[in-house]
């Protein structure tokens, strides 16, 4: 059986760096799935990494169905953007 597998990468630049970490651990706690105890195909890693002093939230997508996929890409790219204009008109109105 073949796997494929999708990297998502956000990356952003806010004011300081102590704001763009705070606001890319609240994206990341936003997505967080509640039970982290699930053994079933898709997987689905998150994590935040901070390279060469800018922080950035990965998320990687494992699954044995290209449509399955494309359908989880999607859906963690509008939850970003979503969670992205929720979070800005509560930080900057």
């Amino acid at each position: 059986m073949r796997n494929f597998k999708a990297k998502i990468n956000v990356s952003l630049y806010l004011s300081s760096y102590l704001e763009t970490k705070t606001f890319l651990k609240s994206l990341y706690n936003a997505l967080e799935p509640d039970d982290t105890k699930i053994l079933t195909p898709p997987l689905i890693k998150s994590y935040l990494l901070n390279r060469d002093c800018v922080p950035s939230l990965i998320i990687e997508i494992t699954t044995s169905d290209m449509t399955e996929l494309r359908s989880f890409i999607n859906s963690y790219l509008r939850l970003i953007k979503t969670i992205y204009l929720c979070i800005t008109n509560l930080l900057f109105v």
